[in-house]
């Protein structure tokens, strides 16, 4: 994980200062290395990392239907003081109704299955 996050932040800081040819080699040297997955994981992480400094909360979503994630991410934010940023979202049917939120330190269950377990269960 170390060095997952010191290759991203060494890439932010080379973006920063303009030097494109120097990330080039760095991408290079993982292809050679056949590291490129590794690569993946560090785009991953800077996109938490700048979500992460715009204040928000990196977060997948999981819904029964299609909806529209940015009005999710008002509701727990007016609702729940809770800023997150969906960067993921994926459709479940088994979840009934309703869905799923993810993030590092949260898992709101808003499923009608949820909901009907836990009537059930009392």
């Amino acid at each position: 994980m170390k060095e997952l996050e010191a290759i991203a932040k060494v890439i932010l800081k080379l973006w920063k200062n303009k030097k494109i040819n120097l990330i080039e080699k760095i991408i290079e040297n993982l292809r050679n290395e056949g590291k490129i997955y590794f690569l993946i994981e560090v785009l991953n992480f800077i996109q938490e990392y700048k979500i992460k400094l715009e204040g928000r909360e990196p977060a997948k979503l999981f819904l029964a239907l299609d909806y529209d994630e940015r009005k999710i991410e008002r509701l727990l934010e007016k609702n729940f003081n809770l800023k997150v940023k969906i960067t993921e979202k994926i459709i479940n049917d088994e979840l009934v109704l309703g869905g799923k939120i993810l993030t590092s330190n949260y898992l709101f269950d808003f499923s009608l299955r949820s909901f009907l377990e836990k009537l059930f269960k009392k």
